[in-house]
């Protein structure tokens, strides 16, 4: 097996393991802040817009994308905070050695922070609202339009906060950050930034949008027009501390930095860190082996005609890594079309409109189908909140969103990809949807 397969096979893993206690969170999370309004433990602040109560803005997963986003600015890279220092998660001493521990950076952004938060959900949950069927009553469109700017604001305020917080914890708990946070140095840096987006020298990925699908700024990987975060993996062991070379964009995936084999350079680097990543991986191996056996022995045992919505969660919690890993590939094809659009994070966009035509064909189905099975009842559900709610990401869109939005009134690609965004995956649910449900 090649050195390559070897590091996408480890990637893998680590998604795997994230991404389902990713679903678990947002799952739990629904439940806390939903279950009350059925009488049961928690609190009443989410509705799923039944008939017998209105939609309201706080959707259910409200709580969750807030979460998520949060995480996801808090473990930003220190090239998206504009600090000088190159490290990929800020909030960590610069020597520290899970620094070096790219596949578990991957895991936390891409697995836990994408899978904890859900584009397809959302806007799954108001489309319903507006169009009606399974329950709802449907025509909602004062909180149809209020829920999309409130999940919008609440999610990239969490983001926001969460890059403040690791700012703060920089500067104040991490050695050496004192003087790293010199707030001219960050305006030096963000006028830099801004001056060669004016001179059309810096593209998208050049701008280094940190997010779960590219966890580093410009200074690592992200700055190569062309990279992904498979190279990023291999391209982490070969560089030291600043001193690697800047690597062709048509480098092959398991060459280092400046020039050498991936091998010649695992010799060379920090034992230590290998050390320490060795001991990172096998823990997540084992732990996703456990994290299996738990939830598929919990989807066999766990049985009874009140058990199925348990059932369906243990099962939903499975079929995560499944939207996960998908996103990631798909995550190879941010900012590579072609000409005016080569800003636009299509894997991004494709993965989350991708998740939210499956929501809205499953729930299509459920609608025209009437009464489903146990069975059939079962895999719906973990379909939708497994498969798409892991497939698609808030956390990833707003760092994106934030990212272009910095550059206003430069260029508007902000309010482009987020507007856009939502409005795509409103029309898709209108017209899959709502022609399901109102042709029965």
């Amino acid at each position: 097996m090649s050195t390559g397969a070897r590091e996408v096979i480890v990637v893998l893993a680590h998604l795997a393991l994230w991404s389902q206690l990713g679903v678990l969170t947002r799952i739990s999370l629904d439940r806390l802040f939903a279950d009350g309004c059925h009488g049961s433990f928690g609190v009443c602040l989410t509705s799923e817009g039944l008939q017998h109560h209105s939609l309201g803005a706080y959707f259910p997963d409200i709580a969750s994308n807030m979460l998520g986003s949060y995480i996801m600015g808090l473990l930003a890279a220190s090239a998206t905070l504009n600090l000088p220092t190159r490290k990929p998660m800020a909030i960590l001493p610069q020597k520290s050695p899970l620094q070096g521990v790219p596949e578990l950076h991957i895991g936390v952004r891409t697995g836990f922070c994408g899978s904890l938060t859900t584009f397809a959900s959302w806007e799954y949950s108001l489309v319903t609202g507006l169009v009606g069927g399974q329950g709802k009553q449907g025509g909602q469109w004062a909180e149809f339009l209020w829920g999309l700017v409130i999940g919008l604001q609440l999610s990239l305020a969490s983001y926001v906060f969460g890059e403040q917080c690791a700012l703060i914890v920089d500067r104040y708990l991490v050695p050496g950050g004192q003087d790293e946070t010199d707030l001219e140095k960050i305006e030096d840096r963000e006028r830099a930034t801004v001056e060669a987006e004016r001179r059309g020298e810096l593209g998208g990925p050049d701008r280094g949008l940190n997010s779960d699908d590219f966890g580093a700024g410009p200074n690592s990987y992200s700055e190569q027009d062309g990279s992904d975060e498979i190279t990023y993996v291999l391209q982490q062991k070969a560089a030291e501390e600043g001193t690697a070379a800047p690597v062709s964009s048509r480098q092959e995936p398991g060459e280092a930095r400046n020039g050498v084999s991936w091998f010649r350079a695992f010799l060379q680097h920090d034992r230590e860190k290998y050390r320490l990543q060795g001991k990172t991986n096998l823990v997540t191996a084992v732990l996703l082996a456990l994290v299996l056996a738990l939830f598929i022995t919990l989807t066999i045992v766990d049985r009874g005609p009140s058990h199925a919505g348990r059932r369906a969660q243990w099962l939903a919690v499975l079929f995560g890594p499944f939207g996960c890993t998908l996103r990631w590939l798909l995550s190879k094809y941010n900012y590579k079309l072609p000409g005016h659009w080569k800003w636009l994070p299509a894997g991004t966009f494709a993965a989350n409109m991708i998740a939210c035509l499956v929501d809205y064909l499953v729930g299509g189905i459920g609608h025209r189908v009437g009464s489903l099975g146990y069975w059939a009842t079962i895999v719906l559900y973990a379909i939708r909140t497994g498969f798409s709610g892991a497939l698609s990401t808030v956390s990833t869109f707003v760092a994106e969103v934030h990212a272009q939005m910095m550059l206003i009134p430069e260029v508007l690609h902000g309010y482009t990809y987020s507007i856009g965004s939502l409005v795509t995956a409103a029309l898709l649910g209108i017209l899959v949807y709502g022609s399901m449900v109102w042709s029965t």
